[in-house]
């Protein structure tokens, strides 16, 4: 029976019009989720109701089979609490279920013609990310129905268009939020001016759902400079326009793996986390950009995401930028006038750090445990060690921005787009890292 005509058979609402306009306001939780009007109820579901001054909520008996006189209709269910509240409190728009612990995170779909649309797919069927949170997908229905094509029934999962996340009454069903522009006509493997266009939509999409607390973290599937540059935007990557999104001038980025994943890595258990001191900029450009002020932004930066991870005291490491640290300013002066005193600086300030060190060695001492996190100086000096210890289960984490930011460690891999063939270990391990951190913030 649809949730509309229970309420008004089992007398809760007097008319059935009434019932489905309270459906249509979300004041009708199916289970702890949002219940349209058209929503079959069974015997053991659970109905709250928010009705005026008070919210009731109510455990289904029986479904009659119709119209039933007053005395036999409260008999359909029993009264598991009905709780006043005040009208400021009824008033108030509540972004997230409290029913449900799970945290809400918002996963952009990535730019179209990459695998993108495809690991969301397939990571939506797996159990750990149903267990770990309530998915909403940023991006075009219509592209990922286009990537379902080669993948098998198993990641067949229900999606539905809503317009604001918590609107979905169909039990099970994923809801994707589309941004505000017409879907693109993608071919797979193929970049184009509007997949940068919808790459940005989606992100932009997705930071204003966590910034006004309608969902608690961002989850990017990867996008390419290549397309955002065609589209006419500046950014070289997702950190720099997540930093113009929230406003954040001091922020780096982190890549954390496992090799006990399944990323096909070492299995003793061994993590790695790498900081970059720098991001997307051209290595001959690097050591003019080493500075004191940069390094100390950066060793506190992740210092404090160990923390957020639950590290309680973490021991931070610092590359130098010079072979073997600069041999005591042999090979360059930038790991004594600039590495070295970052490292005294942070330690003075409580922070347990060790460097300038020599970064052909200092790696494996990190994988060996000694280190909780590494900073690197460039990109390809940090990002090397770690993917070829995790490439493929990695997560990259946005750090110093007010939400929680992560993303996989790899690219859109256009080669092998639209064949069903694209691993979404990455995408997975990213979602339930959001979801450890989303949660310790709760």
């Amino acid at each position: 029976m649809r949730v509309d005509v229970f309420l008004k058979t089992s007398r809760l609402i007097k008319r059935r019009s009434a019932a489905r306009e309270l459906c249509d306001r979300g004041g009708v939780r199916i289970n702890g989720l949002p219940a349209k009007a058209g929503r079959e109820l069974k015997a053991g579901d659970v109905i709250a109701l928010s009705l005026p001054r008070r919210i009731l909520t109510v455990g289904v008996i029986e479904i009659p089979s119709g119209n039933l006189p007053k005395e036999r209709a409260s008999g359909t269910y029993r009264i598991i609490e009905d709780m006043p509240v005040s009208e400021e409190m009824q008033d108030m728009e509540l972004p997230l279920d409290e029913r449900d612990p799970r945290p809400v995170l918002a996963i952009t779909m990535g730019d179209p013609a990459g695998i993108g649309p495809e690991i969301i797919l397939k990571a939506l069927n797996v159990k750990a990310v149903v267990d770990c949170c309530r998915p909403i997908v940023i991006g075009s229905l219509s592209v990922l129905e286009q990537a379902r094509g080669p993948l098998p029934l198993g990641t067949q999962r229900v999606l539905t268009v809503v317009r604001e996340p918590g609107a979905q009454a169909s039990s099970g069903a994923v809801e994707v939020v589309e941004p505000d522009m017409s879907a693109p006509a993608v071919v797979p493997g193929k970049p184009s001016a509007d997949s940068g266009h919808i790459s940005v939509a989606c992100i932009k999409k997705s930071v204003d759902l966590v910034m006004d607390g309608k969902a608690d973290a961002v989850v990017t599937a990867p996008i390419t400079k290549e397309t955002l540059k065609m589209a006419g935007y500046p950014y070289p990557g997702h950190t720099e326009l997540l930093a113009e999104l929230t406003g954040t001038k001091d922020f780096a980025m982190m890549l954390t793996g496992s090799g006990s994943s399944a990323g096909g890595g070492p299995s003793d258990g061994a993590v790695l986390r790498v900081v970059l001191a720098t991001i997307h900029v051209p290595l001959r450009d690097v050591p003019g950009l080493v500075k004191k002020e940069g390094v100390l932004r950066t060793i506190r930066l992740a210092d404090s995401a160990c923390r957020k991870m639950g590290i309680i005291e973490p021991r931070v490491a610092v590359c130098g930028l010079n072979p073997h640290a600069g041999e005591g300013g042999l090979f360059g002066m930038e790991d004594i006038n600039e590495i070295a005193p970052a490292c005294l600086e942070a330690r003075n300030t409580g922070i347990k750090v060790s460097g300038p060190l020599p970064a052909d060695t200092l790696f494996h001492r990190a994988y060996k445990g000694e280190f909780d996190a590494v900073v690197a100086m460039y990109h390809d000096q940090g990002l090397g060690p770690l993917k070829m210890f995790a490439f493929g289960n990695a997560v990259n984490v946005t750090l110093g921005l007010p939400i929680i930011r992560t993303s996989v460690d790899h690219g859109t891999a256009y080669d092998i787009a639209g064949r069903g063939i694209a691993s979404p270990n990455s995408l997975v391990e990213a979602i339930k890292l959001a979801a450890r951190m989303a949660g310790r913030r709760k």
